[in-house]
């Protein structure tokens, strides 16, 4: 009777421990080692961040840096990533953490964890500083070990990701993508439009791999090419078959995140003029209102709560600090809150916390922590948080890193 009932204690206690990790585990088709990351996207940019098994890394831009940062998961401790001893890290010129990032718009500011490396997209002008060329460029996790993976691309393109051994990015045309595995090797066009506008770096964005989808809006002109017809897009990565998201009567929707495996969209009601979040298959078929806002938001979600940012509603106030609206999978809202001073990107990250830039009572940039434990107590008030480090390591104004602020 006593070997019985050790029997199922231990029973008890194995579905107990596998339970919570299926729990913590939130989405199984989701593979940190070899996907994009999709809960580090935004609308029109991403957010500079990646994560690895063991931590975060952050990019930071300024006037005077282009730094990343590594942020501990059990320390919770932040330091530039770099691997030399006693750097000072305040000269581009020797410390691994300054990085000489690609100067398109947008989406290139991505930094990705794949496969235990980081890869960055980084450029360069020629000698009479007239033709820029793109890279791929490769370290190791404490930002040693550097090494250029790719030939120069032949076009200068804006969105991109890398996920499950493929590199994708748009080109003017259509969208293409490179083996991770021979990245100088001859491309393959996976999506392609006929009636476009030359060198356009935006004409497919933004780009988001989630299982084995890839996910973009389109900007196509009509045949008489004096309008430009938007659609999105679900590519399945296997077929290379795709279907127009569309909703209803044929409302645009555009993919904003994932959760249970099914896509988050948004789309306008032409009666009301209220926004609509959907919910449907990973194909792009079966949507379904879900939710509604007055005024638009951008939608995020980490695999455990949605995250509705209002800052798109005030872009271009410098004073007005974002809040942020927290529902639950069901759709029903949990919390909301406010971003520290001086924030202002705002994405859905990891299902364990919060990291962004600050400013101190000082004005100067910060790197802040918040635990997201908090949330459901939060009540309209500002998230609570922890400073990491200071950002601003480099004080020499006359050097030629990046000079866009994120």
């Amino acid at each position: 009777m006593k070997k019985l009932l050790s029997v199922i204690l231990v029973l008890i206690l194995f579905f107990c421990i596998t339970g919570c990790e299926e729990g913590k585990s939130a989405d199984k088709n989701f593979n940190i080692e070899t996907d994009m990351q999709y809960y580090y996207r935004q609308s029109g940019t991403d957010l500079p961040m990646t994560e690895s098994p063991n931590g975060y890394y952050y990019m930071y831009y300024s006037k005077t840096n282009n730094i990343r940062f590594y942020v501990d998961k059990e320390t919770e401790e932040a330091t530039p990533l770099c691997s030399k001893p006693n750097c000072l890290h305040d000269n581009p010129n020797s410390c691994d953490a300054y990085f000489d990032v690609s100067e398109s718009v947008m989406n290139n500011q991505m930094i990705q964890y794949y496969n235990g490396k980081l890869y960055i997209l980084c450029g360069e002008y020629d000698k009479d500083f007239i033709e820029y060329k793109q890279y791929l460029l490769r370290c190791d996790l404490d930002g040693s070990n550097r090494k250029r993976v790719s030939d120069d691309f032949d076009f200068c393109f804006s969105f991109w990701c890398i996920h499950r051994g493929y590199l994708y990015y748009g080109r003017d045309n259509g969208i293409v993508r490179l083996s991770m595995d021979n990245l100088d090797g001859e491309s393959e066009m996976v999506f392609e439009i006929k009636n476009y506008i030359k060198d356009n770096e935006s004409a497919f964005q933004p780009i988001l791999a989630y299982d084995h989808y890839l996910y973009f809006n389109v900007d196509e002109q009509n045949e008489e090419e004096n309008t430009v017809e938007s659609y999105a897009v679900a590519l399945d990565l296997k077929t290379l078959r795709y279907n127009k998201i569309r909703y209803k009567d044929e409302t645009f929707v555009s993919i904003n995140s994932f959760a249970k495996g099914k896509v988050l969209g948004i789309c306008r009601d032409k009666k009301t003029g209220e926004y609509v979040y959907l919910r449907g298959n990973l194909d792009g078929t079966g949507f379904r209102e879900c939710y509604r806002r007055s005024e638009i938001s951008t939608a995020y979600c980490d695999g455990n709560y949605y995250y509705f940012s209002d800052a798109i509603t005030h872009a271009g106030d410098e004073n007005y600090i974002p809040n942020i609206t927290v529902l639950d999978l069901d759709m029903k809202e949990l919390d909301t809150f406010k971003l520290p001073q001086g924030s202002w990107w705002f994405n859905a990250q990891s299902t364990d916390c919060f990291i962004m830039k600050a400013v101190d009572k000082n004005n100067r940039p910060v790197l802040v922590y918040a635990d997201k434990g908090q949330l459901g107590s939060c009540k309209g008030k500002t998230i609570e948080y922890k400073t990491l480090c200071n950002m601003d390591f480099n004080t020499n104004t006359d050097n030629y890193y990046y000079e866009a602020e994120l």
